[in-house]
């Protein structure tokens, strides 16, 4: 009987509040929302979200147009700085032990390596007086990567550190790495769990810590060889190689400082591609070439571009019906395509440049352009790889290809210039014997220099092509 009591004064008091309330203005609940821009987002391996976390700097935009292709596990990686300073860095093994070693170009002069760390396959990028050397050391002591921060062009450094992200492992990942304008270092990475299973992640370093990392393929399959590209628009873009559609095509996902977009796949060929290059236009429009296998004997070559919002429809450039790969995208105020066509003794390599007045307005896909006809501009050879190209300020094209002699075991490296009309004359730059890497690079003066590990002295060696 207690209890009824009770309950019925509850309720009473109940009634009571009500109709007193009724009679008094109920006040407004405002509440003020707080947008996140410009932030990184953030994601659990098997799901992305889109919360901001860590604030890279003011924008991700990188001043000069930046695109960094697959990791290729060279012993030595060069970058250029705004300065026309020349960074390489390279790793020896002397005993049982891997070293990094760092050292600056600067015109005609070399400053003295230093030794950035244990670790080897290393990677440099450099922007804005900011300079970073990142390796692994798989073979050392662990698996992890480690780098080390320059933040005035490479005249002191910071203390090795290491990337502290649960399970990434240098031993089975390919990544590629960017510096932003506010001295960011931003990172790609594959990383496998299986046989033919492997995801692509992403973070960043934001002057203090490492943000947690985000899974930008869709968690299926097959996911590596990712590139990295800024534009003057800013965000970041990936490029990748996947088997989610049932082969493997090329993929395109982009942070634009305020949300993700959607997973494009760029080649529509019906055909697995092996290879891609990636590039930016000074309109900041991404490039894209790759070679597709259509047959035991047939490889072609196709292209296409990002104008901003959509892709265009890849076209065939090389189109001849025979073996062509390894392309090499070279843009100044054109976009500039090379290519081998093996064929033994009478290779060639191949040249075709774009012409975007021909681009016409679509709402559906963006439009193609036009191709020159594609000309032999390196006389038949023994060629086996075309290894890197680089454009002057004339508009002179330098190539960096090897050639075989009776055997594959015997390469020698060549260079020319072509300027556009008078067919190459090949140089000799030396043999596999002499170089353990040799590639090109162009400073912000123009300057094209030939940048190598010698192997008998395992040092560097910088030298200005010239004709």
């Amino acid at each position: 009987m207690e209890g009824k009591r009770v309950h019925f004064i509850v309720v009473f008091l109940i009634c009571l509040a009500l109709v007193l309330g009724g009679c008094r203005t109920t006040p407004r609940l405002e509440v003020t929302v707080e947008v996140a821009t410009k932030a990184v987002p953030t994601a659990t391996a098997t799901a992305i979200t889109v919360e901001p976390t860590k604030i890279p700097g003011p924008t991700l935009l990188n001043p000069s147009n930046t695109a960094v292709g697959p990791r290729k596990r060279d012993p030595m990686s060069v970058a250029t700085d705004d300065e026309g300073n020349v960074h390489v860095a390279w790793y020896v093994e002397p005993l049982a032990e891997s070293r990094i070693l760092y050292q600056k170009w600067a015109g005609e002069s070399s400053f003295d390596s230093i030794e950035i760390g244990a670790g080897r396959y290393p990677v440099v990028a450099a922007s804005d007086g900011h300079v970073y050397v990142l390796g692994d050391v798989a073979a050392g002591s662990g698996k992890d990567f480690v780098y080390r921060h320059s933040a005035d062009g490479g005249d002191s450094w910071s203390e090795l550190k290491t990337v502290p992200i649960a399970d990434l492992s240098s031993e089975n990942a390919e990544h590629a790495i960017l510096i932003d304008s506010a001295g960011h270092l931003h990172m790609a990475w594959s990383r496998f769990s299986g046989p033919s299973r492997s995801d692509l992640f992403y973070s960043h370093w934001d002057g203090d810590s490492w943000a947690e990392p985000v899974l930008i393929s869709d968690g299926r399959d097959y996911a590596n060889r990712p590139s990295l590209a800024t534009t003057q628009a800013g965000g970041i873009h990936f490029v990748w190689l996947s088997s989610t559609g049932g082969r493997y095509d090329i993929y395109h996902r982009y942070w634009d400082g305020e949300s993700w977009s959607s997973t494009t796949r760029v080649s529509e060929g019906g055909w697995n591609v092996d290879y891609h290059t990636l590039s930016v236009d000074e309109e900041g429009h991404l490039h894209l070439a790759w070679h597709e296998f259509h047959g035991p004997v047939n490889s072609e070559v196709y292209h296409s571009w990002w104008d901003g919002k959509i892709w265009s429809r890849p076209v065939n450039v090389s189109n001849d019906e025979e073996t062509s790969k390894d392309p090499l995208l070279v843009i100044d105020e054109n976009v500039h395509l090379v290519w081998l066509q093996p064929g033994g003794r009478e290779g060639t390599i191949r040249y075709s440049q774009w012409d975007a007045s021909q681009i016409q307005s679509s709402k559906s896909k963006a439009q193609s352009g036009a191709w020159s006809e594609p000309e032999i501009i390196v006389p038949p050879a023994f060629i086996l790889n075309v290894d890197d190209a680089a454009i002057v300020q004339e508009g002179d094209l330098y190539l960096l290809w090897r050639v075989g002699g009776e055997s594959r075991d015997v390469q020698i490296y060549h260079y020319g210039r072509w300027d556009g009309a008078s067919p190459v004359t090949p140089h000799v730059l030396g043999g596999i014997g002499q170089w353990a890497y040799l590639g090109l690079v162009t400073d912000s003066r123009g300057n094209v220099y030939s940048a190598g590990l010698n192997v008998g002295f395992n040092r560097p060696e910088v030298s200005r092509l010239q004709e």
